[in-house]
């Protein structure tokens, strides 16, 4: 092989190993020192962390190792071998044609090997070669732009780290060495200095306090975005939270509560060692330990000196007190003030020498808060001190309360009148006096007169009185007032005050009006009548008691046992038994009350009037009977047999569906063997005729229809051998005998009652009469609904009374003997009826004629004949006839109610309507006789004598027409029994009958006389008929009145059991703590549904009021409550509020239907219309204006109760509430509207009735 082209290959090939090492370490220098410089410059930044610098360190280490294998190792290691230089020099250089690569080949052969030719054509190949390549420099074949770049690199790294040496050495050099010295002492210059604001961080805090910390940076320094502070408390706890960053590089931080110990250190920027572990010492604030609070109240009010319970903060006391406070602290006091309220008390606060006790003082004069405010030596101070609450209760006016007379009274010039009042005090009473005025006619009143009753110093020496009863009887006799005088008077008191007082108490004004003798025996009869009307109630209620004792007893004496329905019944009428006693011996409003009122009125009325006093006392005798001796027994006995009855259902037993089913357990020892039988009713046989039904026995018991032979018929097997009767149940029997005894105190009762009812007959009324038909209709419905009810059994259907059992035959005996009840009651009621009819035939001979009308109707009919017949086919279960019966006797029971209701009503207004048309009649026969008369007084002035008598003539024929036609209406006058217009009427007649014929004889002037003195007749006719039509249209309007009064009645009495009720569900929902049952909850929200009902009967009531705005708007308002009272009551409320609603609506019933009550009754009081005594006239509407008048003023009396209640409010500097200032709001309305109602009903009226 030529050795020179060898030669030249392993030069170039040398020459390229070196080019490739230096393009290698260019690269590892032109990648390494640009790291090096970034993450020096990323240290000098942000202070990278040794082990971050450890990592980078790492890193860059394994980079450079990586590039210089990469690029310096790896080619220098790589084998170049000749043929590959020789293939990229004929790349390079094309025309060589393969020819460099063969002699490459060609040269490292040996001379006998052929494989490749003969040799001589390879040493010409070589040849060849060597002279081509002579002129070739295999360098140009090493490509220099790779070589150019990777210096470039090199270079321009070197240049970039040169830079920042030379421009930073210092900072180079640290940054080299924290780099390749990771955890050396190198550090970077500090650009942050924290300095610690003492000012605003304490060393030490009270526990509970906050903690503030303040930390600046040094001047001039570049403020870092953020500082953080740790903290690390005593028990281990360990907080870190960021500082506030504020204008001036100050940092704030805070902790709200500190209650250990603790360290603290700050970082920010590059300086997290200038404030490392600083200590601060939690110390406790000031307080105090111990606290007695002595209170010493005023001496006028004589209560001792007391200190408050340890821990009782909340503190009342009467204005005036003395608070004495005496403390420790718990540690050494610099300073302390007490504060009341939210200024400093001018009391200063002492301290002892050990500086820990504390003592002040101050007097009780408004409710507001006191506390102290303690500074320790430390300068600390008691942040949330424990507050005490003072409420000042004010020594309130003495509450003086009327309690006789209750209301405004009528009182006769002479009387003595009982006054009796009470005093109450909250620490003590001073005096206690009377003050009156007295007013005359239209006079002003007089002067205040002041009677002084009770005073302190006139009592022995000691306690001051809380409570007085003063009661004075005053004489009126001395005033010698005249009747029409008015006595305004009200009771007043002073209390011991002596700080601010002493305070003046005053009870409401009352009235007492001084009437005639004769109005006051009116007003005592009404007394009587409201008596009457009381015991009729009460009588009602006894007999309604009666009933299910009498069917108990029945049943009882048939089959031993009384069924779950039977025993609600007598629970029923135990529960009326109870009423009954209530209405007796009520201390308020009871029946005794009322006639010691009566007798206590008569005589201080000083009225002699023996006939009343006997009758009363009588009745007095026989109510003290009646609660001595028969109303304890009788409702005990009710309750007795109730409890045994239930007894005796307790011990039968489960599966026995009657007595005759299962044997009764055996009587105890010593019962006697006659209990096993029924025992006979007292007072009467156990059989009955034959012939005929029984007749009810006298205490309203009807014997059982199948006892008349208790001995079986000859010949029916069936009755030969009757079973046995299994032993009596002991709590039936005695069960029986306490309703034995209690039917007879009951039967006692109601004698009695009626004694009292009969004594007082005259004050029956025709509108009593007739809701005594109404309740008789009442009851026969109901024994209808009874027998329907019997009827649907299907054990009853198509049994003979021999296939009844005793069971049955007692429910049926005890149905007859409710329908002979009704028909005894028929019986009576038109007896009542016949006697209300001869009384009224002279004051009301309408009412007498429809009354005696209607009850001679019925006897025609025999109503109460039908209804014994029912009873006795109802004992006899034959209840298709019985329920027959019962339809037509209710029909004819409903016609008689209708009668005596309406008939009356519809004959008045007839009889208003004929006399208007009467009137009108008269008034034109007025107008043609007045023109008459003018005619005769000019044909009187004509001179021509025979002209004067053809007029005369004539008008002697006109005066003739005028008479005839005065003489039909004074027919027809005296069909409407207008007798006085009648009288009147027949003496104008008479003179226009003597006009005539002096007319016909030219006696003008005396024809004239006549006709004037006729139409004098003629006017007082008229005014007669005007009168007799408002007397009836006052009687119509009594007679609606009366209707209007018991549907307002019936609307008082439903909404005040609604109170009742609501209040009811509001104790039981405070029992169960504010909740109720499901079911009582559904008795809630169906009470709302019945409010509702009462609402909507209301405002049906109130259309038909248009013409009386005043009732009109009292109902509205009724009606306002009870909307809100049913909202409230839907929605689960009991509360107060709707209490309030419901209470209001029912006050304005009863305001209604006392506005509706006489003041002045005509006649001695027996009134017109039927004997009712209602008074005043009236519209269409039924009102009367002077019950308008009325009702106005009670409507006024009450806004001005709450307007004094406001005023004395406001007067004791009260602040009104939202809800007190919204009732305000509707006084001020309500007043306008009344002012607008007043206006209204005062404001005269034309003879047309137009305004």
């Amino acid at each position: 092989m030529d050795t020179s082209l060898e030669s030249r290959i392993a030069t170039l090939r040398a020459q390229v190993r070196r080019i490739l090492a230096l393009h290698g370490m260019s690269w590892v220098i032109g990648l390494v020192v640009p790291v090096i410089v970034i993450v020096g410059l990323l240290d000098w930044m942000v202070h990278l962390d040794p082990l971050v610098r450890l990592a980078a360190l790492i890193g860059l280490i394994g980079f450079g190792l990586w590039l210089g294998f990469r690029h310096v190792i790896a080619p220098l290691i790589v084998r170049f071998p000749d043929l590959e230089i020789a293939m990229r020099i004929e790349e390079r250089w094309p025309g060589l044609n393969d020819r460099l690569a063969s002699t490459v080949q060609f040269l490292r052969m040996s001379g006998d090997d052929d494989r490749f030719g003969s040799p001589a054509l390879r040493e010409a190949t070589i040849r060849q070669t060597l002279e081509e390549t002579r002129s070739i420099d295999f360098r140009e074949v090493i490509e220099p732009k790779p070589l150019v770049r990777a210096l470039g690199a090199a270079s321009a790294a070197l240049m970039f780290g040169l830079v920042f040496l030379l421009a930073a050495p210092d900072l180079s050099s640290i940054a080299l060495k924290r780099l390749f010295q990771p955890f050396g002492s190198t550090r970077w210059p500090q650009r942050t200095h924290l300095s610690l604001l003492r000012r605003e961080t304490p060393g030490k805090v009270a526990r509970g306090e906050p903690f503030t910390l303040g930390v600046s940076i040094a001047k001039g320094e570049t403020v870092p975005a953020s500082a953080r502070a740790t903290y690390r408390f005593s028990n281990g706890e360990v907080v870190t939270e960021p500082l506030r960053a504020v204008e001036g590089g100050i940092f704030r931080g805070r902790l709200e509560t500190v209650e250990r110990d603790f360290t603290f250190s700050v970082a920010a920027g590059d300086d997290s060692t200038s404030i490392r572990n600083v200590a601060v010492r939690v110390v406790p604030p000031p307080a105090l330990k111990q606290v007695a609070i002595r209170m010493v109240p005023p001496a006028y009010t004589a209560i001792a000196p007391f200190t408050l319970a340890a821990g009782n903060t909340q503190i009342r006391a009467v204005e005036g007190t003395r608070v004495e406070i005496n403390a420790q602290a718990n540690k050494p006091i610099r300073a302390a003030a007490l504060h009341l309220g939210e200024s400093a008390a001018p009391q200063p606060v002492r301290i002892d020498k050990a500086r820990t006790g504390l003592n002040t003082s101050f007097e009780v004069v408004a409710s507001l808060p006191f506390w102290f405010e303690l500074h320790d030596t430390d300068g600390f101070a008691n942040r949330e001190a424990p507050r005490y609450d003072v409420r000042s209760i004010r020594d309130e006016a003495p509450r003086v309360v009327i309690d006789q007379p209750p209301n405004d009274r009528d009182v006769p010039a002479k009387a003595v009148v009982p006054v009796r009042f009470t005093v109450d005090d909250d620490y003590g009473i001073q005096t206690a006096r009377i003050l009156y005025q007295t007013a005359s006619g239209g006079s002003e009143p007089t002067s205040v007169v002041v009677l002084p009753l009770w005073d302190a110093k006139d009592q022995p020496a000691g306690q001051p009185s809380k409570h007085q009863e003063v009661a004075y009887e005053w004489n009126l006799a001395p005033l010698n007032l005249p009747p029409g005088s008015v006595i305004t008077f009200h009771a007043e008191a002073l209390d011991i005050d002596n700080l601010k007082g002493p305070n003046l108490g005053k009870s409401r004004e009352l009235r007492l009006r001084i009437v005639s003798e004769e109005e006051i025996g009116r007003q005592l009869d009404d007394q009587r009548r409201e008596i009457r009307e009381e015991t009729a109630r009460i009588l009602a209620m006894e007999k309604q008691a009666q009933l299910p004792v009498n069917d108990a007893i029945r049943k009882l004496e048939t089959t031993d046992t009384l069924d779950q329905a039977g025993r609600d019944d007598l629970k029923n009428a135990e529960m009326i038994q109870r009423q009954v006693g209530s209405r007796i011996n009520s201390r308020t409003d009871g029946l005794d009350q009322k006639i010691n009122r009566f007798l206590d009125d008569l005589k201080n009325f000083k009225v002699p009037n023996p006939d009343a006093e006997k009758q009363m006392q009588e009745m007095k005798s026989g109510v003290e009977r009646i609660r001595d001796k028969h109303l304890g027994p009788a409702e005990q006995g009710l309750t007795h047999a109730a409890k045994n009855l239930d007894e005796a259902q307790a011990g039968k037993p489960k599966d026995a569906r009657n007595p005759q089913d299962a044997a009764r357990p055996a009587p105890e020892a010593g019962q006697e063997k006659g209990a096993q039988t029924p025992s006979k009713p007292e007072g009467k046989s156990a059989t009955r005729p034959k012939n005929g039904p029984q007749e009810p026995a006298k205490d309203g018991t009807r014997p059982d229809p199948d006892a008349s032979n208790p001995k079986p018929a000859a010949g029916d097997p069936a009755k030969a051998d009757p079973a046995p009767q299994p032993p009596r149940n002991r709590f039936s029997d005695v069960a029986r005998n306490d309703l034995k005894e209690s039917r007879a105190n009951q039967k006692a009762i109601a004698d009695e009652l009626q004694k009292m009812l009969d004594g007082l007959s005259e004050f029956e009324t025709y509108r009593g009469v007739v809701k005594d038909a109404q309740n008789l209709l009442k009851e026969q419905e109901q024994t209808m609904k009874q027998t329907a009810e019997a009827a649907s059994k299907a054990e009853l259907m198509g049994k003979t009374p021999e296939n009844l059992t005793p069971e049955q035959k007692a429910d049926l005996a005890n149905l007859a003997d409710r329908q002979g009840n009704v028909s005894r009651g028929l019986q009576g009621l038109q007896e009542q009826m016949n006697e209300m009819a001869t009384k009224l035939d002279e004051s009301d001979p309408l009412a007498a004629a429809a009354l005696r009308e209607a009850a001679d109707e019925s006897r025609k009919k025999g109503t109460a004949a039908k209804m014994g017949e029912t009873a006795d086919q109802l004992a006899k279960n034959q209840m298709g006839e019985a329920r027959s019966g019962q339809d037509q006797a209710r029909q004819e029971l409903k016609d008689l109610v209708d009668s005596i209701q309406n008939r009356r009503e519809r004959e008045l207004a007839r009889l208003v309507k004929e006399l208007k048309n009467a009137e009108a009649e008269l008034k034109a026969l007025k107008e043609r006789q007045t023109q008459n008369l003018k005619k005769t007084e000019a044909a009187r002035k004509n001179q021509n004598a025979k002209e004067r008598g053809d007029e005369l003539k004539k008008l002697a024929k006109e005066q003739a027409e005028i008479e005839k036609e005065l003489t039909r209406q004074l027919k027809k006058l005296a069909k409407l029994n207008a007798e006085g217009a009648a009288q009147a009427g027949s003496r104008a007649a008479a003179k226009m009958s003597k006009a005539k014929a002096e007319l016909d004889e030219d006696q003008g002037e005396q024809a004239g006389n006549d006709q004037e003195e006729a139409l004098a007749d003629l006017e007082d006719a008229e005014e007669q008929v005007a009168q007799t039509r408002k007397d009836l249209e006052e009687q119509l309007a009594m007679e609606q009145l009366a209707k209007m009064g018991d549907e307002l009645k019936s609307l008082a009495e439903r909404q005040a059991k609604m109170v009742e009720d609501i209040t009811g569900y509001e104790t039981l929902r405070a029992k169960r703590e504010g909740s109720l049952t499901i079911a009582q909850r559904n008795g809630v929200r169906g009470l709302g549904r019945v409010q509702e009902g009462l609402k909507d009967e209301s405002a049906g009531l109130t259309e038909k009021l248009e013409g009386a705005p005043v009732f009109a708007l009292t109902l509205k308002r009724a009606g306002q409550a009870m909307d809100e009272a049913a909202q409230r009551l839907l929605t689960l409320k009991t509360d107060e509020e709707t209490q309030r609603a419901a209470r209001s609506a029912a006050r304005r019933f009863e305001q209604l239907i006392n506005s509706l009550k006489p003041d002045k009754p005509k006649n001695g009081g027996q009134g017109q219309g039927g004997g009712d005594g209602q008074g005043g006239g009236g519209g269409g509407d039924g009102i009367p204006p002077a019950a308008q008048v009325k009702m106005l003023k009670a409507l006024q009396e009450e806004i001005n109760d709450r307007t004094e209640f406001f005023d004395e409010l406001r007067r004791r500097k009260h602040e009104l509430t939202p809800l007190q200032n919204e009732e305000l709001g509707r006084l001020e309305t309500d007043q306008g509207t009344l002012a607008d109602l007043a206006r209204d009903l005062t404001r005269p009226k034309k003879e047309d009735g137009e305004d």
